[in-house]
C-alpha cells in the first residue's frame, strides 16, 4: 500500500494564509497555492484584523486568480471591492465572492491572491485568507 496523500482524503480542505499589512498605494501579489491535483475552490473568506471601511474612491479590490503552470493565465475565481457601503467588522470573516465559471483548478496550476487599487488606495491590515478546497476531477462537460 503506497503513501496517503492529501488528494486521496474526501472534503474540504482549509489553507489559511496570513496577509502582510499593506498601507494604501501598496499593491500586493500571493502565490496562494500550487495544485497537486485538480481540484475546486469551495469558499474563500477574509478575516479582518481591524474594521474595514469601504470608500467610495479610494478603495481596494481583493482578486484570486489562476495562474495557469506558468503564469500566462488569469482566470479570476474571486473577486470584493471595498466600495462605499462595503464595510466588514474586525475578526468577524466575511465570504468573497467565487466566480463558477472559474473555480476548477487543474494540477499544476497556481493561484495567486492580489490587492488593487483605485486612486490612493485603502489600508488593508494583517489580514487572515481562509480557502476550502476540494480535491476531485472536474466533471467532464
Amino acid at each position: 500500500m503506497g503513501e496517503q496523500k492529501m488528494t486521496d482524503i474526501p472534503g474540504l480542505h482549509r489553507k489559511m494564509t496570513r496577509l502582510k499589512e499593506t498601507p494604501p498605494g501598496g499593491a500586493v501579489k500571493l502565490v496562494l497555492l500550487r495544485a497537486e491535483d485538480d481540484l475546486i475552490v469551495s469558499e474563500l473568506f477574509l478575516l479582518p484584523s481591524e474594521t474595514l471601511a469601504g470608500h467610495a474612491v479610494n478603495y481596494s479590490t481583493l482578486q484570486v486568480f489562476n495562474k495557469g503552470t506558468d503564469g500566462s493565465k488569469s482566470d479570476k475565481i474571486a473577486e470584493i471591492a471595498f466600495t462605499l457601503g462595503e464595510d466588514r467588522v474586525a475578526y468577524v470573516p466575511f465570504p468573497i465572492p467565487i466566480d463558477t465559471a472559474y473555480e476548477q483548478v487543474l494540477k499544476g496550476e497556481v493561484l495567486e491572491f492580489q490587492k488593487i487599487e483605485a486612486a490612493g488606495g485603502m489600508n488593508l491590515p494583517a489580514d487572515v485568507l481562509d480557502f476550502g478546497v476540494k480535491f476531485k476531477k472536474p466533471a467532464v462537460a
